[in-house]
């Protein structure tokens, strides 16, 4: 009996590893990339890497604030614009979310980082957090 549990076991790791891998680095399969508003949108190519997908995705679903640094992080509803100003795009080389942020507790507004491709991924043309959270994408915007 504990062979064969081993044994479904064996056979699904792959498979968790291969869904873990994909979310994150979704700026590799993304292009115009941009942050409106809360919002990270990108055209993404599907699985078969034959069509393109524009989509959005509110980052209030996967980034919060850690309130004790003042730094941003990967939070499920983390609602980091309840705490975060002047937010924008950076490539350093990867895609960066900068903003100034201050904790609830009341300390000074911190300039804070977070890189997207470490949480944000494309899945089948459909951008998500690493937290699950993703809206299915829009119609193709055109084919390759």
């Amino acid at each position: 009996m504990q062979l064969s549990t081993i044994s479904r076991w064996v056979a699904v790791i792959p498979a968790l590893a291969t869904a873990v891998a994909a979310y994150g680095n979704f700026s590799h399969t993304c292009q115009d990339i941009e942050l409106v508003n809360t919002d990270v949108r990108a055209t993404c190519l599907d699985e078969a890497a034959s069509t393109l997908y524009t989509n959005e995705l509110d980052l209030n679903l996967c980034v919060g604030l850690d309130q004790t640094t003042a730094q941003l992080k990967w939070e499920l509803l983390g609602k980091f614009s309840l705490y975060c100003v002047n937010c924008a795009l950076a490539w350093i080389p990867a895609p960066l979310l900068t903003c100034s942020c201050a904790p609830l507790t009341g300390g000074a507004a911190h300039n804070t980082t977070l890189d997207l491709d470490d949480g944000v991924g494309n899945s089948n043309g459909t951008l998500t957090c690493r937290t699950g959270q993703g809206v299915p994408a829009s119609k193709p915007k055109r084919s390759n």
